[in-house]
């Protein structure tokens, strides 16, 4: 989704039971990340959830959540554990996918020309 709220409505248009989504809402919890939730799972879309409370209001959209810890010694909470967890969540599903012969390695090489054709990356000639 891409936080912007026209653009991930629109995009649920297509959503249904086939699709998975997994909704990331740390303490404050916006709002616009719960909307969204709240109509995926209104239209059959298997939700899971990646918090830092056992009682985030996520977890009333989800089937699965999963904690991660946003604690810090600082005034503000950290994000650091939650980017982590991320990363390594989706190398996980991405690793799956290849094992599954999901066509991932062709989709991430197709990206990469794509970016390398309209100049998005700096490159060092």
């Amino acid at each position: 989704m891409s936080g912007r709220l026209e653009e991930d409505y629109d995009q649920l248009l297509l959503a249904g039971p086939q699709d998975a989504m997994i909704g990331i809402s740390m303490a404050r919890y916006a709002n616009h990340t719960l909307s969204v939730m709240k109509m995926a799972g209104q239209k059959g879309v298997r939700l899971y959830g990646v918090t830092d409370s056992l009682i985030a209001p996520i977890n009333n959209y989800t089937s699965r959540i999963l904690l991660v810890s946003n604690d810090s010694l600082s005034i503000t909470p950290s994000t650091t554990a939650v980017v982590a967890f991320i990363h390594v969540l989706i190398a996980a599903v991405g690793l799956e996918l290849t094992r599954r012969g999901g066509g991932i390695d062709e989709r991430l090489n197709e990206l990469e020309e794509m970016y390398d054709e309209v100049g998005i990356y700096w490159k060092d000639v």
